[in-house]
């Protein structure tokens, strides 16, 4: 698989761990530093799963005190469920959003997309 983004991390799944992929810290569009994309290959096997996402999810405020969810509590659900089937997945996604925002107003887009090869 080849991946190039806009300060937009994936995630990669296999059964013995969960890897970051971090991308260029570069906007799309005009901006006034251009940086190139950094092409990124990445070798997959067979049951690997590539979750692509938003940052809405992990900018969301909620919680007992208001605060962002975090992408590292983002991280430590996706660590926890990602050898789930992803209709369990997906639950314990929305279920773990719904909680945290509570009585708070959405704030962002919220888009999770997991595929597994």
């Amino acid at each position: 698989m080849q991946y190039a983004g806009a300060f937009s991390k994936i995630i990669i799944a296999n059964q013995n761990s969960l890897n970051v992929v971090l991308s260029t810290k570069n906007p799309i569009g005009i901006y006034p530093v251009e940086i190139s994309f950094e092409n990124i290959i990445i070798q997959l096997k067979q049951k690997d799963k590539i979750y692509f996402f938003s940052d809405g999810y992990f900018d969301q405020f909620g919680g007992k005190n208001g605060k962002k969810f975090s992408f590292k509590a983002f991280k430590d659900i996706m660590e926890n469920i990602c050898n789930e089937k992803m209709e369990v997945q997906r639950k314990v996604l929305q279920e773990t959003f719904d909680k945290w925002v509570g009585n708070e107003e959405q704030c962002d887009d919220v888009l999770i997309l997991g595929i597994e090869i």
